[in-house]
């Protein structure tokens, strides 16, 4: 027999020790006392966060690379060791990217960029850096991570 029944009406589950009762009382709420520090998805037990984390959130590198990054930090430190030609630089701090259009006066007039990896790669060829919050603008959109270019 188990001794600890969930006091929920219709609910019906019982368990052997108090602490499963406690972690089922959550299932029962739309309160999950711990996040996915990425999509912010609510989970009952550190198990349960550290199952999805390994199987939900894996970020490719847009260059082609078979690696596969499970937070956005580790994404951005990859692709500054290994893809980055120039530094990131402390310019346009208040501009958006959504536009995908480049801020630099001397291109003022061009078209728009096809993606936020092309402009991206505009602004580390031709300009001899990436502002930072393309970079970040960049890594955090899906579009930026998803754009297959040669």
């Amino acid at each position: 027999m188990r001794p600890f029944l969930c006091p929920v009406p219709d609910c019906g589950k019982a368990f052997y020790r108090q602490s499963h009762l406690e972690v089922h009382s959550w299932s029962h709420s739309t309160t999950k006392p711990l996040g996915c520090n990425i999509c912010h998805k609510g989970f009952v037990t550190s198990q349960q966060l550290l199952r999805h984390r390994a199987s939900h959130h894996e970020l490719t590198c847009p260059h082609g690379c078979v690696d596969k990054f499970p937070s956005q930090q580790e994404l951005c430190d990859h692709m500054l060791l290994t893809h980055l030609l120039n530094n990131v630089a402390d310019s346009h701090k208040n501009d958006t990217w959504d536009d995908l259009f480049c801020k630099e006066d001397e291109c003022t007039g061009y078209p728009q960029y096809d993606s936020s990896l092309s402009l991206f790669r505009h602004y580390d060829d031709f300009h001899e850096m990436v502002p930072e919050s393309l970079f970040t603008h960049f890594v955090e959109s899906p579009g930026g991570r998803r754009v297959s270019e040669p």
